[in-house]
């Protein structure tokens, strides 16, 4: 049901990991730093903000509670189709800040109300997801994880992965491809392993907790079902 594209996506893979933060204010491109006037975190490298902020009735402006949000650059997800056969481009990503579910149950388990330590518990899971991430060009994602030349793309919708945390939505698109390669890389320290195309219904039964990748299968059936019968993205749809 799955044919590889390359065992290795991009040569040299080093797996990452998690470990406790090191001292504030190292030269580094991607780093954290903090606006204390404007009770901002900002990693200008990695194009992300967490910004503080109240939240309060409309109707007085009575304070509910202190809140949080998370702003990003332009960012996208795409389910990539292969106009060959119409299977569905999938990238296996290694994800290092996730804590792994089965220890992580089993503190909740015995702490319902308390907070994990990211550090004390196992992180660090490997699984299928849609491309996804900021981009500053239109279908970067696609052209840069599945490496495929796009032949034609629709823009689906927008799709947010946290809408109580997340300011900003994933633009969502639908993106045929051919079998000439892009000629884009992933960037440095992106960690796919590989691409793998699968026939439609195989996504029935695909393992993956990405939410947004759950949230994309379903958005795509959505609006493709809404096209003319026979069409291209119809038929895939119709055997989701």
């Amino acid at each position: 049901m799955s044919e590889k594209v390359g065992e290795v996506v991009r040569s040299g893979f080093r797996p990452i990991e998690i470990r406790p933060p090191g001292p504030a204010g190292r030269d580094l491109s991607k780093r954290w730093d903090w606006d204390a006037d404007k009770r901002r975190l900002i990693n200008k490298g990695l194009g992300v903000m967490v910004q503080c902020c109240d939240v309060v009735y409309q109707d007085d402006g009575t304070l509910q509670h202190e809140g949080m949000l998370v702003v990003g650059r332009r960012s996208e997800l795409c389910i990539t189709l292969r106009e060959r056969d119409g299977h569905v481009g999938l990238v296996y990503h290694r994800r290092e800040k996730v804590l792994r579910s089965g220890p992580l149950l089993e503190f909740y388990e015995k702490h319902p109300t308390e907070i994990p330590d990211p550090f004390a518990l196992p992180s660090g899971i490997e699984e299928y997801e849609l491309p996804h991430g900021l981009a500053g060009q239109k279908l970067a994602e696609a052209n840069e994880e599945i490496q495929l030349k796009v032949l034609e793309s629709y823009q689906v919708g927008v799709i947010h992965d946290v809408p109580p945390l997340t300011a900003v939505p994933h633009i969502f698109f639908a993106v045929k491809v051919g079998e000439e390669p892009s000629g884009k890389k992933p960037e440095p320290g992106e960690q796919i392993k590989r691409v793998d195309f699968f026939h439609p219904a195989h996504l029935r039964r695909l393992d993956t907790i990405c939410g947004l990748t759950q949230a994309g299968f379903w958005a795509f059936r959505r609006w493709a079902l809404a096209r003319p019968v026979g069409d291209f993205y119809e038929r895939i749809a119709a055997e989701m």
